[in-house]
C-alpha cells in the first residue's frame, strides 16, 4: 500500500477480520475503515461514501461490499482470503483500475488457505443425515407438529437452536440454505422489524375478558382504535405510541403485551433484528417420508467445481493468470499478459537462455525503438557484455537495425 499509493480495497472472509485488519493498517499509519453486513445500513452508507470521497485510503471489507460502486481510481484490490469462486474474484478484482491507469489485483495465499477453502466446501455441503437432523431440530425447537407450519414466520436465533440440539451453527445454517433451495424454507437475513400484533379472541370473548380483567382494557382499546385489520392479520405497532396513549410506561406495556399473548388474547411478536425463517411447507414425518433433495447433488457438484477452479488458479505455476482466468469464462483468444507473477517468472527464466533473451528483446522493440543504453536498462539483470554481444549478433543477422539517431529497431 505504501509503495503503490492511492485508494484500495482489502477483501477478507469474515466480519471480525475486517475490524482487525483495519485496526492494524491504522496502527501502521494507513487511514482505513471496515465494512460488513453486521453494520447498520446508515453507517455502511456513510463509510462507503467517505471512502469514495477519499476521506480514508483503504476499506477492509467482506464480499458484502462493492456491488453498484463505480469508483474509477482504485489502485489496488487485495484478497487476504481465497474467494469462493472465480466469478467472485473476477468481479472483486475488477474494481481496480477502472480509470484505465495502472492498478494491481493481489491475492495472497499459502497451502493452509487452500486446505481451509476445501474445508469450507465440506462445511457448506452438509451430509443428508445432517440436513435431516437440522430439519427435525428446527421444527422441534418451534414446537411445530407434523402436517403443520406452512406459512409460519419466526425470528430465527441460530445460536439458541444449536445450543438446544447440539448442532454446529455452520452445519445448521448450510442445511437451511440447502432446504431453502428445495422449497422447504425461506431464510431472510437480519434487519430491524418492529413489533407485530394480531387479535386472537373474537369480539364477544374480548368484551368479556376486558370486564374480567380491567387492567388490560386501556391497552386493548388503544390497539383497536389505533390499528385497523388486527382481526385479519399481523399489524406492525409502535410501542412508544401505544404506551403514551394508554398512559403507561413502555416497560409496563411490554409486560402487558406478553401477558395478553400468553393468555391467548393476542398474538404478539416483539421487535427484532434477528433473521426470519418462513416455513413454506407443513412438517413431514421423517419416519414415513423422505426430504426431497432433487437439486442437492447438482448444487454440490457445482460447488466443488467452483472450489477446484479457485485452487487450480492459485496453484498453477506455468499458465498466465489472465489467460487462466479468461479461459474459465470460455475466452481463449488471449495472449500472455506479461504482468502477472507467472509471466514475470517466465520472463526471468527466459533471460537465462539466448533464445528466451532474444524473444524478450524483440517483444520490447515491437512497438517502440530504444537506444542501446535504454534497452540495456530494461535488462539490468543480464550481463552487459553478454547483452552487447547478442545485440551485435542480431544486427548482423538482420533481425535488428540501427537508425541514424542510433536507436535500435526491430526489422
Amino acid at each position: 500500500i505504501h509503495n503503490i499509493g492511492g485508494s484500495g480495497i482489502v477483501y477478507v472472509r469474515n466480519r471480525k477480520k475486517t475490524e482487525e485488519i483495519a485496526k492494524w493498517l491504522f496502527q501502521n499509519k494507513i487511514s482505513s475503515s471496515f465494512y460488513h453486513a453486521g453494520i447498520n445500513a446508515n453507517d455502511r452508507a456513510i463509510i462507503q461514501q467517505n471512502w469514495i470521497e477519499n476521506k480514508f485510503q483503504v476499506i477492509v471489507a467482506t464480499n458484502a461490499f462493492g456491488m453498484g460502486i463505480d469508483k474509477p481510481d482504485v489502485r489496488f484490490v487485495v484478497h487476504l482470503d481465497l474467494p469462493e469462486s472465480l466469478e467472485a474474484y473476477f468481479q472483486e478484482a475488477g474494481r481496480a483500475g477502472r480509470d484505465e491507469k495502472s492498478a494491481y489485483a493481489i491475492l495472497l495465499c499459502n497451502n493452509y488457505d487452500v486446505a481451509s477453502l476445501k474445508d469450507q466446501y465440506e462445511q457448506k455441503t452438509p451430509s443428508i443425515e445432517e440436513i435431516k437432523q437440522s430439519y427435525q431440530a428446527i421444527y422441534n425447537f418451534y414446537q411445530i407438529p407434523v402436517e403443520s407450519g406452512e406459512g409460519l414466520s419466526v425470528s430465527f436465533d441460530i445460536n439458541e437452536v444449536t445450543r438446544n440440539y447440539n448442532l454446529k451453527p455452520v452445519t445448521l445454517y448450510n442445511s437451511i440454505k440447502c432446504l431453502e433451495k428445495e422449497g422447504y424454507f425461506s431464510y431472510l437475513d437480519g434487519g430491524y422489524e418492529p413489533s407485530k400484533v394480531m387479535m386472537k379472541m373474537n369480539k364477544d370473548d374480548l368484551y368479556n375478558y376486558q370486564i374480567k380483567f380491567p387492567k388490560y382494557e386501556p391497552v386493548i382499546k388503544v390497539l383497536l382504535r389505533s390499528y385497523g385489520g388486527l382481526y385479519e392479520q399481523y399489524v406492525h405497532i409502535k410501542e412508544k405510541d401505544v404506551a403514551y396513549r394508554a398512559k403507561i410506561s413502555e416497560h409496563e406495556l411490554s409486560i402487558q403485551l406478553e401477558n395478553l399473548n400468553t393468555q391467548g388474547v393476542i398474538s404478539f411478536i416483539p421487535q427484532t433484528t434477528l433473521p426470519k425463517l418462513i416455513f413454506l411447507q407443513n412438517r413431514i414425518n421423517l419416519k414415513f417420508e423422505s426430504i426431497q433433495l432433487l437439486n442437492y447433488p447438482i448444487l454440490k457438484e457445482k460447488a466443488l467445481t467452483r472450489i477446484n477452479s479457485v485452487v487450480n488458479y492459485v496453484t498453477e505455476k506455468n499458465i498466465c493468470r489472465s489467460r487462466l482466468l479468461l479461459s474459465y469464462f470460455n475466452e481463449t483468444d488471449f495472449k500472455d499478459c506479461q504482468y502477472c507473477d507467472v509471466c514475470i517468472e517466465k520472463y526471468k527464466r527466459n533471460l537465462e537462455t539466448e533464445e528466451g533473451l532474444i524473444e524478450n528483446i524483440k517483444m520490447e522493440l515491437t512497438h517502440q525503438s530504444f537506444s542501446l543504453t535504454e534497452l540495456m536498462r530494461k535488462f539490468q539483470s543480464v550481463n552487459s557484455k553478454r547483452f552487447n554481444d547478442l545485440i551485435n549478433k542480431l544486427i548482423d543477422d538482420d533481425v535488428l537495425q540501427i537508425d541514424s539517431e542510433k536507436n535500435i529497431h526491430l526489422k
